[in-house]
């Protein structure tokens, strides 16, 4: 079996709670009618769990523009989902504790 996002169709979320309005991003480019969304984006995530602390997502989002990117603020709120096709389902709800924005 072959697993990726060619074949299996895999969908990655994030909805990030903001002062101001709620960012909606999904990966990778669907062709999806809600222009709510902001699409073509390279998001990857990772787990860490540590006994002693609260378990942790790093989240990195290719493809985001300075401007959408700066309207992301420490504590904000993230929601996170994933899944295959259309069957997706939420991982993790947290909150922004680190930001870096690298232009490259």
């Amino acid at each position: 079996m072959i697993i990726g996002n060619r074949l299996t169709n895999e969908v990655t979320e994030l909805h990030i709670y903001t002062k101001d309005e709620e960012l909606k991003l999904i990966s990778p480019e669907t062709n999806l009618k809600d222009n709510d969304f902001i699409n073509g984006l390279d998001i990857e995530w990772n787990y860490k769990d540590d006994d002693d602390k609260p378990a942790t997502f790093e989240i990195v989002i290719k493809g985001l523009s300075q401007t959408t990117a700066s309207k992301i603020r420490l504590k904000d709120n993230i929601t996170l989902s994933a899944g295959f096709d259309d069957d997706i389902g939420e991982i993790a709800t947290g909150f922004v504790i680190d930001k870096i924005y690298d232009e490259n």
